[in-house]
């Protein structure tokens, strides 16, 4: 008897097989004469979404909220959310931060745009940036592969050695902020074409901070003006 495994399906794929057992069960249910029940009108209301309902969904739903039930007073919020933060730092902006706390988030990424356009990195972070551009990104790779190959990546162009600390002050500008949200512990971006500044959380521990700026070095490839969001785990 299997007692345990591992396996790794395309979304659509799950999404699809999760697809068929509602309508299955809804099916069933109608032979038995149950009908209009709740998970058949939200079925039905999920099937006839448009694409921009079907985003705000989605949207609601990774801030912890029910999208046709509970989202309705942070709809203007969500939507706000999506209009100015296109792509990233939008990706990370409704797992992180806290409904009740979204319009003081987003104004604190409004104002951290602004300090990252005026930063100033350190000289050596251009070299690094146009270094780890030319990275090559393997095809069907798994998230943490991702990331792994972007880190080595960032050691070869700065000439680090696996076992040693990497010396992220050359590549890498830091600015302290109040937080919004405990959430969102910081906000990055490039500078033209000489790397990356990092809006910190004002007073986070040093190891935490230089986990941020480790993560914001692995995006030195990125477009200038391009922005994303560091967060913590919400629970």
């Amino acid at each position: 008897m299997l007692s345990q495994g591992e396996a790794f399906s395309p979304r659509e794929a799950v999404a699809g097989e999760l697809a068929r057992l509602i309508s299955e069960v809804l099916t069933r249910l109608a032979e038995r004469g149950v009908t209009d029940t709740p998970l058949a009108e939200e079925w039905a209301a999920i099937r006839q979404a448009d694409p921009e309902e079907i985003d705000f969904c989605l949207a609601a739903a990774r801030l912890g909220l029910d999208p046709y039930v509970e989202a309705g007073p942070y709809g203007q919020l969500i939507v706000k959310a999506a209009e100015e933060l296109r792509g990233n730092p939008l990706g990370d902006f409704p797992d992180a931060v806290d409904p009740a706390s979204m319009q003081d988030a987003l104004e604190r990424i409004r104002a951290a745009r602004s300090d990252i356009a005026q930063g100033r990195p350190p000289e050596a972070a251009g070299d690094l940036r146009r270094a780890v551009r030319a990275r090559s990104v393997v095809a069907g790779a798994m998230s943490w592969e991702t990331g792994w190959n972007r880190a080595r990546a960032v050691r070869r162009a700065a000439g680090a050695a696996e076992d040693e600390a990497f010396p992220l002050t050359r590549y890498v500008a830091g600015v302290d902020r109040r937080a919004a949200d405990r959430g969102l512990q910081a906000v990055g971006g490039t500078v033209d074409d000489r790397g990356p500044v990092v809006v910190l959380d004002q007073g986070r521990p040093a190891d935490l901070q230089r986990f941020t700026l480790s993560s914001v070095a692995g995006a030195a490839a990125d477009p200038p003006g391009h922005a994303h969001a560091a967060k913590a785990a919400r629970t």
